[in-house]
Parts: structure tokens; C-alpha cells; sequence
């Protein structure tokens, strides 16, 4: 998946060491906290090497601060029975969401976007959402990989998403998206270069400068930098539009809460940022050929029969709507993931051991199956 044009570093073909990006944010965490001495330097080179390196996190984050992950690399915990059930379930819900939801929403997606000259409008709008939901899933599943194996090693990694499609505004989003990244770009850029301590217009230029920086990371070519530079303008026009919008809602005496308000609130959210994630996938090209497709479909585009074959099949298509379905659930539940893991433990200990079971069948019989749905890799690993 992504845009057929190449440029950049891209074209030369230049080999990049696995997890070079998040090498450099780990290290430049450690560089920093050591400078502002929040943190005292590591004389042994191995610790510092195994906190640099941490394998669970190396290729795809969570981004980890020297602060959090040395001190327990430096005094790791005894092996805990309790630690290591709850991170065996947190490794195999990622492997679920992979196998799944993630490449169930790139067969469609690829289906879409495969002949996008042919394609409909009806199927690329499809196409735009599902790669919302597919970016969010691949994300997730493999932080939750993660978090499970650190967790089993006795290593608390943070959730790196905290239910962003729920947010009621894009700056909300962002807080929400990659919280370690955010995080990472609002300690060692954002108020290094001032925050909002100077102004309003200060302020802007400083999101501005985040987002613009967060899209060259993405990559070399012009889209990814198009992408941060339109998230960042989003994030900037809500921002100035916020208190207008409480006004207007005093002004017509409407409760901001209501769930009908919420609801259009998180549907624009979601909406906003789908468009958005098309200058982050596509090449430009590509971008403006969908845009002027989805822009000019009928109604009637969005219950062509060609939509129900983007899974491959019917029953594929189906069975995609209902695993999404569940993975939305169980993701908004687990605001209260260590309720969820309590309960689930105080069950009789063969029913736990048969719904894992049942759990890692279906993930291996998922993962074996290659007629109807494209395996893809973590999408992250290429950042």
C-alpha cells in the first residue's frame, strides 16, 4: 500500500538500519533528560545498550524516556505470575487485531485503491475510511504486542493510543494519537521552542512547527510533508474557531454534551482526519484523482454492488464489518482495561485457559489464510 511515486532518499536505494528512527528518539531522550539533569548518565554501556535497543519497542514505539524504561532495566522486577498473565492477553488481542481486523481492511483497501482510475467514488469513500480504522488497528495491535512482551519481561511499557476516533475536537485527537510521540514532540520541541507561554501567534508557529517536523519524520516525500503542514493548519483553524463555537452554542441554547452533539462532533473528527490520512498514504497524484472521484459520486455510488466484492467476497466483506465492529467495542472498553482483566481472571482457570485457546486457534487459522485477505506487514516498520 501506499503511493506508487517514488522520491526522495526513497530512489537511492539506500539500506537503513531496522528501527533507526526510534534508536534516535530513545537516545535523544536520554541525551536531553541527562542535559536538563532529570536523570544521572548510565556508566554501563549495556544498560544503556539494552534501554537504546529495548526490543519490544525498537521498531515501532512506544517511544520510551530514559526516565521511565532505565530505571527498570537498571532493577528489573522478579517474575510475576500476575504481570505475565495480563501482558500473555495484551500480546495475544494484538495478534487478534492483526490478523483479523488490520489485514481484513487491507484487502478492501488495496482492493479500492488497485485500479483508482476505474474505481468509483462510492468504493474509494469506503477505501478513506477503512484506512482510518486500518492505520488505528495496525498501530494498536502492534503497541499492544509490545506492551504485552514487556510486560511478561516485568517492564511497564505506556498504552501508546487512548481511544482517538472518540475525540470531540482534532487537538484532542492528536493527545489522544501516539501518545508517546506526542508526548515526545511536546517535552523535547514544542515547549523547548516556547510553547504558549509567548503569545497565540507564538503558539501557532510552535504547532506548526510540530506538525510540519512530525511529517518529515514520516518520510522524504513532499505528501508526508503536505500531511503535517494540513493536520497542523486543521489543529491551528479549530483552535481559533473554539470559542466561537461555545458562543454560538450559548447563543442558540444548546448543551455542548449532548450525545447528538457528540456524536457529530466525533463524526467530524473522524472525517477530518480520514481525508487527512490520504496525503499521508498517497502521492499526489493519487490524492487529486480520488478526491475529484469522491467529489463528484452519486448517492447510488454508495450501494454499488462493486462495494460488497472490495473483501473479495460478500461473506468477507461481512465478516470484516463484524470484526471492526468488535475491535471498536473492546477498544472504547478498554478505558478500564485492568477492571476488564480482574474479572476475567476471578473466571475458573480452564474456562480462561479454553477462551485463550479458542482465542490463538483462530489467530493461526487467521494467519494461514491467504485466498480472500492480503497479509501486510506493521505499517509502522517502515518509519
Amino acid at each position: 500500500m501506499g503511493s506508487s511515486e517514488e522520491s526522495g532518499l526513497d530512489s537511492l536505494g539506500l539500506i537503513l538500519p531496522v528501527g533507526l528512527s526510534f534508536y534516535i528518539f530513545q537516545s535523544t531522550t536520554y541525551l536531553i533528560d541527562v542535559y536538563r539533569r532529570k536523570i544521572q548518565p548510565e556508566r554501563n554501556i549495556l544498560l544503556y545498550a539494552a534501554f537504546v535497543s529495548f526490543f519490544p519497542t525498537i521498531l515501532s514505539g512506544p517511544i520510551q524516556k530514559a526516565k521511565e524504561l532505565l530505571p527498570q532495566i537498571k532493577a528489573p522486577k522478579a517474575f510475576d505470575n500476575t504481570n505475565a498473565q495480563k501482558g500473555l492477553i495484551l500480546f495475544i488481542w494484538g495478534w487478534l487485531e492483526k490478523v483479523l481486523v488490520v489485514n481484513n481492511l487491507h484487502a478492501i483497501i488495496d482492493s479500492a485503491y488497485s485500479d483508482i482510475e476505474n474505481s468509483k467514488g462510492g468504493s474509494l469513500l469506503v477505501a478513506i475510511a477503512c484506512y482510518s480504522l486500518y492505520i488505528y488497528a495496525d498501530f494498536s495491535s502492534y503497541s499492544d504486542i509490545s506492551r504485552g512482551i514487556a510486560k511478561i519481561l516485568g517492564i511497564e511499557v505506556g498504552r501508546n493510543f487512548n481511544n482517538p476516533y472518540l475525540s470531540k475536537s482534532l487537538s484532542e485527537f492528536w493527545t489522544r494519537w501516539h501518545t508517546s510521540l506526542n508526548n515526545w514532540f511536546v517535552d523535547y520541541l514544542y515547549i523547548p521552542l516556547g510553547g504558549s507561554r509567548k503569545g497565540l501567534i507564538r503558539k501557532y508557529i510552535n504547532v506548526m512547527i510540530v506538525f510540519l517536523v512530525s511529517g518529515i519524520w514520516h518520510g522524504s516525500q513532499w505528501h508526508f510533508v503536505a500531511w503535517g503542514i494540513a493536520n497542523g493548519l486543521l489543529v491551528i483553524i479549530g483552535s481559533i474557531l473554539a470559542p466561537y463555537k461555545k458562543k454560538l452554542y450559548q447563543a442558540v441554547n444548546v448543551d455542548e454534551q449532548l450525545e447528538s452533539i457528540v456524536f457529530i462532533k466525533r463524526a467530524g473528527v473522524f472525517a477530518f482526519i480520514s481525508f487527512t490520512w490520504l496525503l499521508f498514504d498517497r502521492g499526489f497524484s493519487d490524492v487529486i484523482l480520488i478526491l475529484n472521484k469522491v467529489r463528484n459520486m452519486h448517492f447510488f455510488d454508495l450501494i454499488d454492488e462493486n462495494i460488497l466484492m472490495l473483501a473479495g467476497t460478500t461473506t468477507a466483506l461481512v465478516c470484516t464489518i463484524v470484526y471492526v465492529t468488535l475491535f471498536c467495542i473492546i477498544q472504547c472498553k478498554r478505558a478500564k482495561e485492568a477492571f476488564w482483566f480482574e474479572k476475567f481472571n476471578k473466571q475458573p482457570i480452564f474456562l480462561q485457559c479454553i477462551l485463550l485457546a479458542i482465542v490463538v486457534t483462530i489467530c493461526f487459522l487467521a494467519s494461514f489464510e491467504s485466498s480472500s485477505v492480503t497479509n501486510s506487514e506493521f505499517l509502522y516498520f517502515k518509519f
